[in-house]
C-alpha cells in the first residue's frame, strides 16, 4: 500500500538508482555507531556517557571537549586511536570508565553540595 503513493515511488526509485549506480558491485552501507562493540559493553556507552556529561556540567565546560559518544565507543572498543585513552582525557575521565566498565567504581545519584548529581564511587571487591 506504501508503495502506490508519491513517497513510496519516491523511495522505490532511490533504491533501483542505488543499485544501478553500484554498477553490479556489493552496495556498502555504513556500519551504524557502536556496531564494533561488543554488545554486552552497549549499555555501558550510556553510563559512561551520562558521567561525561556530569563531569562536564561540573567542570563548566562542553561535554563534547571531554568525548562524544564515538570518543566514548572508541574507548570500549579498545582502538589504538581512541582519543580518551591518551593525554588529558586519560587523565580527567579515561581511567574513571575503565574501573567503571570494569566494575571497580559505580555511579549513584545523590545530593552534592545542595543539588542533585552524579558521583563516582569506589565498589568493594567481590
Amino acid at each position: 500500500r506504501h508503495a502506490r503513493g508519491n513517497q513510496g515511488q519516491a523511495v522505490l526509485r532511490a533504491i533501483a538508482d542505488g543499485v544501478a549506480a553500484s554498477a553490479g558491485g556489493e552496495l556498502a552501507f555504513p556500519a551504524p555507531e557502536g556496531e564494533e562493540l561488543d554488545k554486552a559493553l552497549r549499555p555501558a556507552v550510556t553510563l559512561v556517557s551520562a558521567w561525561v556529561t556530569e563531569l562536564a556540567r561540573q567542570s563548566e565546560i562542553d561535554a563534547a571537549l571531554l568525548g562524544t559518544r564515538r570518543d566514548i565507543v572508541d574507548l570500549l572498543a579498545g582502538a589504538e586511536d581512541a582519543r580518551m585513552a591518551t593525554g588529558w582525557r586519560a587523565d580527567i575521565v579515561g581511567r574513571d570508565i575503565a574501573d567503571l566498565v570494569e566494575g571497580r567504581k559505580a555511579l549513584t545519584f545523590r545530593p552534592l553540595a545542595g543539588e542533585r548529581a552524579l558521583r563516582l564511587v569506589e565498589v568493594e571487591p567481590n
